[in-house]
């Protein structure tokens, strides 16, 4: 397994990856142009691949490029990788990251029928915050 930052060669797998994952990870449309889109500069999108499967997670953090202070985080993993702790791993470094840039809070959204992420979150120290999750890093 091996952990990049999103690049052009990656975009069509990641697009395949996130177009078969569950419906409650959707923020924005998952056709290559519209991930080229949504990744601007000054935010981070990274994933995790590995020879024989492509892209099996995908982390963002995302909202500096508009201006926010307290970045977006968001996580998808392959539908056939989940519980291996990739989504563990991916916010972990996220965090990391968002850490490095002088942040002290990331937030999050999480869909109310996705106990799964709701379950990692909450292990994680995110707290629900009306329509958001927040955590103090």
């Amino acid at each position: 397994m091996r952990l990049t930052r999103l690049d052009d060669a990656l975009v069509t797998p990641l697009a395949e990856m996130l177009r078969g994952i569950e419906p409650t990870f959707r923020p924005f449309d998952f056709t290559p142009e519209a991930i080229r889109m949504a990744v601007k500069e000054g935010d981070e999108h990274w994933v995790i691949t590995t020879q024989r499967s492509g892209v099996v997670t995908y982390g963002m953090l995302r909202g500096w490029a508009e201006g926010y202070r307290v970045p977006a985080l968001g996580v998808a993993v392959d539908d056939q990788q989940r519980r291996g702790g990739l989504a563990t791993a991916m916010v972990l470094f996220l965090h990391y990251r968002a850490r490095e840039r002088g942040c002290t809070h990331v937030m999050l959204h999480v869909d109310d029928e996705n106990a799964g992420a709701q379950s990692l979150y909450r292990a994680m120290g995110y707290r629900q915050e009306q329509d958001k999750w927040v955590c103090t890093l």
